[in-house]
């Protein structure tokens, strides 16, 4: 007998239909979590809700600090794998505020005060399965010291 089996042919058929179909789900499955990672991931807090805190309490534990004329923050990344783990594991992260929850989320702040100087703040946000709710932690650092 010559020419292809057509017991072959037909598996062969099958395993390309399939194909399409794994290949789809990889496709989707990076899709969603490129966008989930892009879009903040298991981020808290804001830009806005930083430079908030500041504003309400910007030297904690001085009562005789300036007031402050200008604020700027910017969000701190989260490692990848840390946002990974937590979408995988939630509750497994390292996190302040006495949460074992997923990763915190750090913002970098300066602004200046009324007195006409420059300062700096890392704030914190506890993370999103935290049994924490109270108000963000506000820390202030040095001009090249890095929040951590």
């Amino acid at each position: 007998m010559y020419g292809p089996n057509p017991d072959q042919v037909q598996q062969e058929v099958q395993r390309m239909r399939r194909r399409p179909l794994l290949t789809g789900f990889f496709v989707i499955a990076f899709l969603a979590i490129g966008i989930w990672y892009l879009t903040g991931g298991s981020t808290t807090g804001s830009v806005r809700q930083a430079e908030a805190a500041i504003r309400a309490n910007p030297f904690p534990g001085n009562v005789t600090h300036p007031s402050v004329i200008t604020v700027q923050c910017t969000q701190d990344g989260q490692p990848f794998f840390a946002r990974l783990q937590h979408l995988i594991q939630p509750g497994n992260g390292a996190g302040q505020h006495g949460s074992n929850g997923g990763p915190t989320t750090t913002y970098t702040c300066s602004g200046t005060t009324t007195a006409g100087q420059a300062a700096y703040w890392c704030v914190s946000f506890a993370p999103q399965d935290s049994s924490y709710s109270g108000p963000p932690t506000v820390a202030a650092r040095f001009a090249n010291q890095p929040c951590s």
